[in-house]
């Protein structure tokens, strides 16, 4: 079978039987060669240096084999590129600073510049695959929460037009971004809304759609996945993505009879159940996919990033059982 099923189904033409696969966060921590590799290297050297980039991203296609490979990269290294500092501690949150506050702006000037490494690191691994490479970026109400000073409900109740003036900024630059890694060899572009999950309907339609269909409509060169945890799809769907990817809060089968194609599916394993016993893992699997079946327009992937602990025996279930559908 040919490498290119997870382009086939974005265009919803995939018709061989089985959905092409990949993991989110498939390229880090729960893999023994990476762990190996922070033994040498810092976080940030991994991300800096463009062969280091290429070796970690093709790290898990060479391992397990998945029709897909994601940029290795970190969503803060364009908050850095913007001249913020970012600091990681192992078992902590990223920090960010300095944070903004209500009269501070973002700018964007010479950030391409700066992330030259990435754009780099793309170009090696592009040379290397034999498969579609994913770009990503986060989506600025994401960006947003590790920016401001007081956090985004401070900033939503006390000052919401600036705070969408923020947001538009942040869309700005991230099209400039995902477009540049597009021109570096990217295949398509994944955006992360991934913390959108406490907002209400109406939050989420004030403070992320407008800066969502804004990116929808300026990064265009190649297939564009949203990623939202929560009950957003339906909103988003009206953006018309080339595919939505999901949480496993939701049941695809039914988010396929309100969204019909041409807009793709992809997800939505449960990653915890990445942690059971692999004959469990089989049939959970074979349960997601038995619900898609036929549809040429599904990915299969997790709901959410895989989890660190996540052994990798594991992981070749996964993939062996959706390979083995048909």
């Amino acid at each position: 079978m040919g490498h290119d099923l997870f382009l086939k189904a974005l265009r919803g033409e995939n018709h061989t039987g089985r959905p092409p696969v990949w993991l989110m966060r498939q390229a880090g921590r729960y893999m023994a060669s990476y762990q190996k590799l922070r033994k040498q290297y810092s976080f940030l050297e991994l991300c800096h240096t463009p062969r280091l980039i290429q070796h970690v991203t093709t790290l898990p296609i060479d391992t397990f084999g998945f029709d897909a490979a994601i940029l290795f990269s970190d969503i803060l290294l364009l908050l850095e590129a913007m001249g913020f500092t970012l600091s990681y501690e192992d078992g902590k949150a990223p920090t960010v600073t300095p944070r903004l506050s209500f009269r501070d702006s973002v700018q964007g000037d010479h950030i391409l510049e700066r992330l030259a490494y990435q754009f780099e690191g793309i170009q090696l691994a592009k040379k290397s695959l034999d498969r579609p490479l994913i770009g990503f970026s986060a989506a600025p109400f994401t960006l947003a929460g590790y920016l401001v000073e007081g956090g985004t409900k401070k900033w939503m109740d006390e000052s919401p037009q600036r705070f969408e003036e923020l947001l538009t900024s942040l869309a700005d630059i991230i099209i400039s971004y995902c477009n540049e890694q597009i021109t570096s060899g990217c295949d398509a572009i994944q955006i992360f809304e991934s913390a959108a999950l406490p907002l209400t309907a109406e939050q989420f339609r004030q403070f992320c759609m407008p800066s969502l269909r804004k990116i929808v409509e300026g990064v265009r060169a190649a297939p564009l996945i949203l990623f939202a945890r929560g009950p957003f799809w339906e909103s988003m769907a009206h953006l018309e993505p080339t595919a939505l990817s999901l949480d496993w809060q939701c049941s695809l089968a039914e988010v396929r009879k309100k969204i019909p194609r041409p807009i793709a599916l992809q997800g939505n394993f449960d990653p915890h159940l990445l942690l059971d016993e692999p004959l469990e893992i089989e049939q959970a699997v074979k349960t997601l996919l038995e619900s898609m079946r036929n549809d040429p327009g599904y990915m299969c992937n997790l709901g959410h990033g895989i989890l660190p602990g996540t052994p990798e025996k594991n992981v070749h279930v996964l993939v062996n059982t959706v390979r083995e559908f048909s």
